[in-house]
């Protein structure tokens, strides 16, 4: 990081050198977090059993309080007043070890003192002393690679008049740094007040040096500030008082048109010189800050990015305490069980990690940085492939993704899991409220990478789970109830867990790799569901296809497309690439405003019929991410999948038509419309009966099966 220069003015002597790189921090200790998750109620049946396991807390130090809900978007740090039990007063080095710990940058000199005799609201502030003339800096690290939406820094301050010789100074305020912990430190932008003429100040892009805005406060007196910073036009805006009080937004001080900046880290609560003549670089100074937050508008953060664990950043050996920038990874639950960087085996690049079930224990990994509230969505994106489990055990180990809300305050929440039973090769997840573990009725082969995603959305509380970039199951968050919903975020573990309460499935071991994992915030729009003709289980007839979205949307030409595939029974079956039939569909309509689009099928084309069904085949409709653009024109994280099949007379959709579909055919038989047991669905000419047509047409594909 760089010093703060001499203000471009006429009668400034020039800038007085960059100050020492922030890594030179005061030593703190950091606080673990919690260390131990236990599998819990576990069922002597052969059934799935919950995982959504109590941890240990024994190892946090301070309670944190209730989380504030975040003004907008996503809290990224909310100091909530330095109020108790969250602060003490005292020093503030140290404190706050679950979402900071705060830390102290620069001299040895200067103080942050959380203090109650002066506050904005509530009983505590902080206090920020300049000393001995030496710059000193306060703030939590949370480092942020890529930041796509804007971040707000808001705060009260009340800047005591100093009094002395110098012209200028000493500036209190705020200062916005992105440090990734790779040695390049970039400053984004800062604002604070002029503790000498009131001035309210500013940095200039590029030169970085310190300017006036042209108004001036009271000193003696609270005011409010915000530094709201554009990550899309790499520029940033200061409000005080809630009005802006740059004519113009000002570049980020270090972002160049080659080099924007793409990440945060933090903000920091500083007290510097103002000018570069000795009297300003001398001068002293107070300040009182309260109601510190730091909150993104929207989505667009990515929270963690393992970057395919490649090195330098992972070298291959135990994870636990590597990538301390951004974590460091660490171990969950029991004292066995393993997560490994090895280079053998791959989805992309030359490393990725190897987890193992051992001594039947469960065992988790994960970096852990609590976010206090989230208003959009949480994605977890991740590679893996699952060995085949050996042993007796009918299901397990589950080899997965868990997400938590954690906030260092003993309650842990279960959002949601999605994972792979290593025996069935079933994907899993859990269910609202008992979190047991149950199939989505989806298989993945063993052995082989597939890519899965979870997506928490927290407006309606509820998870989704895609695998392969299709959609398989969404579900209520694990541990939300109505009149406490989960509003924060803080891990997503890697996990190896008994899958069933079987003494066999407690027992079983397993190995799986893991590679592509990335933690990240968004507010894009998510297909929330897909509905296939009638909303009812069964194929026999598909004459509309219907996708949900959880917020309004507009569909671009081309947006959902169709195609059969030639393998699993369907159409060639000779595992030739897919047919594209989306001749077949016709112009999707919403009655809704956008949430819901529903496409017809149109009759008479080459891949239906003349009464307007789909003909038989297994399908996979396409929704494109890009040609679908919510009202802030943001898409899909990516293109959606639905795989279905249309097989006359399979009325329970179970792919095949058997003698259970038989039995209800032979009920509705020579049945018409005005008769209540007439089913359309066996109707395959439209006539208004079931007839002697529509029963050869049925028999036609009796014991015929599809297969995917």
């Amino acid at each position: 990081m760089r010093s703060p220069r001499a203000r471009a003015r006429s009668n400034k002597l020039p800038p007085v050198g960059a100050r020492a790189v922030r890594r030179a921090a005061a030593s703190v200790t950091m606080m673990e977090p919690l260390e131990l998750r236990q599998l819990m109620s576990v069922s002597p049946l052969l059934t799935r059993v919950e995982t959504d396991a109590a941890r240990d807390t024994s190892a946090l130090l301070t309670a944190a309080p209730t989380v504030t809900a975040a003004v907008s978007g996503t809290t990224i740090y909310d100091s909530q007043g330095f109020e108790p039990a969250k602060f003490t007063t005292g020093n503030l080095v140290g404190q706050d070890p679950t979402q900071g710990p705060w830390q102290k940058f620069e001299s040895a000199s200067g103080a942050g003192t959380v203090q109650s005799a002066v506050a904005a609201s509530g009983a505590q502030s902080l206090e920020i002393d300049r000393q001995n003339g030496l710059d000193v800096r306060f703030a939590p690290i949370h480092p942020f690679p890529t930041v796509t939406s804007p971040v707000e820094i808001d705060w009260s301050m009340r800047v005591e008049q100093s009094n002395g010789p110098q012209t200028y100074g000493p500036f209190m305020g705020v200062e916005a740094y992105n440090d990734q912990g790779n040695g390049v430190v970039k400053l984004i932008g800062s604002a604070g007040v002029d503790a000498k003429t009131g001035e309210v100040l500013f940095q200039h892009a590029g030169t970085g040096f310190l300017d006036s805005t042209g108004v001036i406060v009271s000193r003696g007196a609270f005011h409010t500030f915000k530094l709201q910073m554009d990550f899309a036009t790499q520029k940033y805006q200061i409000f005080v008082d809630n009005a802006p009080v740059l004519p113009v937004p000002e570049g980020f001080v270090d972002s160049t048109p080659g080099n924007p900046i793409t990440g945060f880290s933090d903000a920091d609560v500083s007290a510097l010189a103002a000018a570069g003549d000795p009297d300003s670089q001398r001068a002293d100074a107070r300040a009182y800050v309260d109601n510190y937050v730091i909150q993104t508008v929207g989505g667009g953060v990515v929270l963690y990015d393992s970057q395919g664990f490649e090195q330098p950043t992972f070298q291959p050996g135990d994870i636990q305490g590597q990538d301390p920038a951004h974590g460091p990874w660490r171990k969950f639950a029991g004292p066995t069980g393993s997560a490994v960087v090895e280079n053998t085996v791959v989805a992309h690049g030359t490393q990725a990690v190897r987890v193992d079930r051992q001594s039947g224990l469960d065992v988790r990994f994960a970096p852990y940085h609590p976010v206090q509230s989230v208003t959009n969505q949480v994605v977890v994106d991740w590679t893996m492939r699952v060995e085949p489990a050996a042993g007796t055990q009918p299901y397990g180990p589950f080899f997965g993704v868990e997400m938590y809300n954690d906030q260092g305050n003993g309650v842990v929440k279960l959002i949601g899991s999605g994972g792979v039973d290593a025996k069935t090769g079933e994907v899993l997840f859990q269910h609202a409220g008992s979190g047991f573990l149950d199939s989505t009725g989806v298989f993945v082969s063993l052995g082989a990478f597939h890519t899965f995603k979870l997506v928490a959305n927290y407006p309606t509380q509820q998870y989704s789970v895609y695998v392969d970039n299709t959609l398989v199951r969404t579900e209520g968050f694990v541990d939300s109830a109505p009149g406490n919903p989960i509003t924060g975020f803080s891990d997503a573990d890697i996990s190896a867990l008994a899958a069933s309460g079987d003494p066999a499935s407690k027992a079983a071991n397993g190995t799986a790799y893991f590679d592509d994992y990335a933690v990240s915030i968004t507010n894009n729009p998510l297909v929330t569901g897909f509905v296939v003709d009638n909303g009812t289980a069964q194929r026999s007839k598909v004459r509309s296809l219907t996708v949900k979205f959880d917020k309004p949307v507009t569909l671009s030409p081309g947006a959902l497309t169709l195609a059969m595939l030639n393998s699993g029974g369907s159409g060639t079956n000779n595992a030739a690439p897919d047919t594209d039939v989306s001749v077949a569909l016709g112009t999707p309509t919403s009655t809704d405003g956008g949430l819901t689009w529903t496409v017809p099928i149109i009759a008479d084309t080459p891949f239906t019929d003349h009464w307007g069904s789909l003909q038989d085949g297994i399908y996979r409709l396409v929704v494109h991410g890009t040609k679908v653009t919510d009202a802030n024109g943001q898409h899909l994280p990516g293109d959606q999948f639905l795989l279905f099949h249309r097989l006359f007379g399979d009325i329970d959709g179970n792919k095949t038509v058997n003698n259970a579909d038989f039995a209800q055919f032979r009920n509705t038989f020579q049945r018409s419309t005005a008769d209540p047991a007439y089913r359309e669905e066996f109707d395959y000419d439209n006539s208004g009966t079931v007839n002697n047509f529509d029963f050869f047409q049925f028999r036609n594909r009796f014991g015929r099966e599809y297969s995917y």
